[in-house]
C-alpha cells in the first residue's frame, strides 16, 4: 500500500485537531469536577477525605461499565452521519437516551450498597459513614450524567463538539459554586459537609445534561436529525440491540479501570509512602492521558464517518494518522517525565519519602505514556469501524493474563516492590497496544460494512470477526 499524499495527511491532522482539542478541554473540565469535590471535602478532616475517596473509587468502578455501554452510539452515529443518513442519527440518539435510563437503574442500586461493599473490602470503619453519605446524595445525579454521555456520544459522532465543551465548563462551575455553598454553609444555607458535596455533585450533573440539551438544540446539525420525531424507533428490541453492541465496550473500559484499582490495593500493602508515590505518578499519567482521550474520540468519529460514506482510503488515513499523532505527542510527555521526575514529584508533596518514591516511578510512567496513548487511540479507531467484540479480550490478555500475574510475582515474590508493579503495567500496556495495532492492520485490509443500513434503521450488529 502506498503512503498517502502529504496534503491529505495534513488535512486529516487539521480535522483531528479540530475535533480533539475541544474534547481534551471538556475532559479536563470533567476531571476538575472530581478534584473540586475532594478539595472541599479535604477541609472536613482526614476521615471525611478518606471516606469520599473510597466512595468515589467504588462508584467509578461501577459507573465505567454503563458509561461504556452508551459508547455504542458513537460508531452508529458517526457512520450514519458519514452516510448522510440523518434519520439513523436521530434514532441512535433516541435509543441511546432510552438505554441510559435502563442502565442507570442497576448503577443506582450498586451505589446504594457502597457502605457494605467498603466494609467487605476492609476500608477504615471510621471513614465508611462519610463514603455512604456522599454517594447516597450523589445517586440522583446518575441518570442525568448518563443522559449527558448518551447525547454527547451522538453529537461527537456528528462532529459537533462545541456544546459538549461548554456544557462541561458549566457543570464544573456549578460544582465549584454549589459545593462551596452546601459543604461550608454559605449564603444562608446550612453547612451539610460531606452530604453537601454529594448534593453538589448531583446538581452539577443535572446542569451538565440540561446545558448540553439546550446548546445541542441550537445546532443546525442536531435539528437535522430530529430526534423528537424518532420516538417510534424506541422498541425494546432496538434498545436491547444497542445495549448488546455497547456491552463489550463497557466491559473493555471496566477491565482497564479495574486493573488499576487492583494495583492500587496492592501498592497500599507495600506501605503508605509507596502508595502516595504511586498515586502521584498515576495522577501525572492521568493528566497527560487527556490528550489520547481527545484524539481517540476524534479518531473514532473520523474513521466512523469514512466507513459510513464507504471511503476505505479515508478510513485508513484517519486511523493511521491518529495513531501517529498520539505517538508523537506522548513521546514529548515521556521525555518530560524522564528528565524532570524530581521536580514533578515535588509539585505534589513535601514529604521526602513520598517524593522519592514518586521520582522513582515517574520515569517508568514515561514508558507507560507511549503505549497508553497508542492503546487508547487504537480502541477509538476500532470502535469507529464497529469492531467492539475483540477489544475486551485484548484487555483481558494484556492486563489479567500478563500484567497482574507478572506484577504480583515481581512485587511480592522477587521483592521488586512498586517498580515491579509498574514494570508489569508497562509490559501489559505494550502488549495491549501491540495487539491493537495488529488488529487495526487486519481490519483495514478488509471491506468494512457500515452499522447503519441505507433505509436508516441501524443494524446495530458488531463487525463480523474472522
Amino acid at each position: 500500500m502506498t503512503s498517502p499524499a502529504p496534503r491529505p495527511v495534513l488535512a486529516e491532522l487539521r480535522e483531528l485537531a479540530r475535533l480533539a482539542l475541544p474534547v481534551i478541554a471538556a475532559q479536563i473540565a470533567l476531571m476538575a469536577m472530581g478534584v473540586i469535590e475532594l478539595a472541599y471535602v479535604g477541609h472536613l478532616g482526614r476521615d471525611a477525605l478518606a471516606g469520599v475517596a473510597a466512595g468515589i473509587t467504588w462508584a467509578f468502578a461501577v459507573f465505567i461499565v454503563p458509561m461504556g455501554v452508551l459508547f455504542a452510539a458513537d460508531p452508529v452515529a458517526s457512520q450514519a452521519w458519514g452516510a448522510g443518513d440523518r434519520k439513523a442519527c436521530g434514532e441512535a440518539l433516541a435509543r441511546s437516551l432510552a438505554l441510559a435510563v435502563v442502565v442507570s437503574m442497576p448503577t443506582m442500586v450498586a451505589w446504594a450498597f457502597t457502605a457494605p461493599v467498603l466494609y467487605v473490602l476492609g476500608q477504615p470503619s471510621e471513614a465508611i459513614p462519610f463514603a455512604r453519605s456522599f454517594i447516597l446524595w450523589s445517586i440522583p445525579g446518575v441518570l442525568p450524567v448518563l443522559c449527558f454521555h448518551a447525547l454527547r456520544q451522538v453529537l461527537q459522532g456528528m462532529g459537533t463538539i462545541r456544546p459538549v465543551l461548554l456544557a462541561s465548563l458549566a457543570g464544573t462551575l456549578c460544582e465549584a459554586f454549589s459545593g462551596w455553598v452546601l459543604v461550608f454553609g454559605k449564603l444562608g444555607f446550612p453547612a451539610m459537609g460531606v452530604a453537601g458535596a454529594g448534593l453538589a455533585s448531583s446538581l452539577s450533573r443535572f446542569v451538565l445534561f440540561g446545558v448540553l440539551l439546550v446548546l445541542a438544540g441550537r445546532e443546525e446539525r442536531f435539528r437535522q436529525v430530529r430526534p423528537w420525531a424518532r420516538l417510534d424507533a424506541l422498541s425494546p428490541r432496538a434498545i436491547l440491540r444497542l445495549g448488546l453492541l455497547g456491552a463489550p465496550i463497557g466491559i473493555q473500559y471496566g477491565l482497564e479501570v479495574w486493573v488499576f484499582s487492583i494495583v492500587g490495593v496492592w501498592m497500599g500493602w507495600l506501605g503508605s509512602s509507596e502508595l502516595a508515590g504511586h498515586q502521584i505518578a498515576l495522577n501525572l499519567a492521568s493528566l497527560s492521558f487527556m490528550v489520547p482521550v481527545g484524539i481517540s474520540v476524534a479518531a473514532s468519529v473520523r474513521v466512523g464517518q469514512a466507513v459510513g460514506r464507504r471511503d476505505p482510503a479515508g478510513m485508513r488515513r484517519a486511523g493511521w494518522t491518529a495513531m501517529a499523532a498520539v505517538s508523537a505527542v506522548m513521546v514529548l510527555f515521556a521525555v518530560a517525565f524522564a528528565i524532570f521526575p524530581g521536580p514533578l514529584a515535588r509539585l505534589y508533596t513535601d514529604d521526602g519519602e513520598a517524593a522519592a518514591m514518586a521520582a522513582l516511578l515517574i520515569p517508568m510512567a514515561a514508558l507507560f505514556q507511549i503505549c497508553d496513548g497508542a492503546q487508547s487511540v487504537g480502541f477509538g479507531v476500532l470502535r469507529g469501524t464497529g469492531d467492539v467484540r475483540l477489544p475486551p479480550f485484548i484487555n483481558l490478555v494484556g492486563y489479567y493474563a500478563v500484567a497482574l500475574p507478572l506484577g504480583w510475582w515481581l512485587a511480592f515474590r522477587r521483592d521488586g516492590g512498586p517498580r515491579g508493579l509498574w514494570t508489569a503495567l508497562v509490559v501489559g500496556l505494550f502488549l495491549v497496544a501491540g495487539l491493537l495495532v495488529l488488529r487495526i492492520a487486519f481490519r483495514f485490509r478488509r471491506e468494512i460494512a457500515p452499522l447503519a443500513a441505507k433505509d436508516g434503521d441501524p443494524c446495530l450488529r458488531p463487525a463480523d470477526l474472522p
